[in-house]
């Protein structure tokens, strides 16, 4: 569901999938827009992935639509006055033409497994190719071209083994610093970032005992990371120095840790949130082993983001 923070009509837009939503990413590139209808990208636009027990998975491009354009290539009429889609959260505005906008998918493809995590390149230039990484079996990144309806591949990066079989991705971070680097965790209990020009590994770490479940690149870093994992810690580690890391915080008992994320405004802050646990806690770098707080929630917590 996404608010359209409009400051005189605002309004919620809902998208139904064909499938199970396993994961969602929000695209930062700059708004497009062009001669009518108007077409609206960036801020609107998101891709999800589907969470099917099957090798045949599902990855969609969902916009904000004109909804008449979109009733007249499905061939469904748009009721009149609105869409069933969109509600007002506002008191309504006097009468006026209206245009409706509906969230609808403007590309799909195939993905092998369900997608861990997606995430958009993180630049809102329009000049860069529009990117979008993907990660489950292996890090796949695809080049994505809503005009035409179409999602391409443009690489596989895979792992060098000498096994037939490959340890499922966890989730992966895209440097907003130097965005031809991306990092992915692993089952294996290791990490490996990635350099998308040459679509190779720089570095390969074993970075914890067990698996590791998600990774962060640091605040205005392209080099210093997080991770956490099922020992139950998390650790920061900087790519000019791995032979050592930084064990910042260790969950009583062994607690796995699932999820985590780095603060925006402060390069000193993370968050990370327990297995089945309705807690977020709140650590400080500079004070290792100790949260800052800890943060009490009415529903188990998986997802845990900052604000931007």
């Amino acid at each position: 569901t996404i608010m359209d923070e409009a400051p005189e009509d605002s309004a919620a837009y809902s998208y139904e999938a064909p499938f199970t939503v396993y994961s969602l990413a929000w695209s930062v590139r700059q708004s497009l827009t062009t001669p009518e209808p108007p077409s609206t990208s960036g801020p609107l636009r998101l891709a999800i992935g589907s969470f099917v027990e099957d090798f045949t998975n599902t990855m969609q491009v969902i916009e904000l639509k004109d909804a008449a354009l979109v009733s007249s290539l499905s061939g469904e009429a748009v009721p009149e006055g609105g869409v069933s889609s969109v509600w007002s959260l506002m008191p309504p505005p006097p009468p006026a033409p209206q245009r409706c906008s509906v969230l609808a998918c403007s590309c799909e493809v195939e993905h092998p497994y369900p997608p861990t995590k997606l995430q958009w390149l993180p630049s809102a230039d329009t000049n860069l190719p529009d990117l979008l990484a993907s990660c489950g079996d292996h890090l796949r990144i695809w080049e994505v071209d809503c005009g035409a309806g179409k999602i391409e591949s443009k690489g596989v990066l895979r792992t060098a083994t000498q096994s037939k079989f490959c340890a499922p991705l966890t989730s992966m971070d895209w440097s907003e610093i130097d965005v031809t680097t991306i990092a992915t965790s692993s089952i294996d209990t290791t990490v490996t970032v990635w350099n998308l020009d040459t679509q190779q590994a720089k570095a390969r770490l074993v970075a914890h005992e067990k698996e590791v479940y998600d990774i962060r690149f640091m605040k205005d870093s392209a080099t210093v990371f997080g991770t956490c994992g099922a020992d139950g810690s998390v650790r920061v580690f900087d790519l000019r120095n791995l032979n050592s890391s930084n064990v910042i915080y260790e969950a009583p008992q062994g607690r796995p840790l699932m999820r985590m994320d780095c603060n925006k405004c402060d390069e000193h802050l993370l968050a990370t949130a327990p297995l089945d646990s309705n807690e977020v806690i709140i650590i400080d770098t500079r004070r290792p082993n100790g949260p800052v707080t800890t943060l009490s929630v009415r529903i188990h917590t998986l997802p845990t983001k900052h604000a931007p």
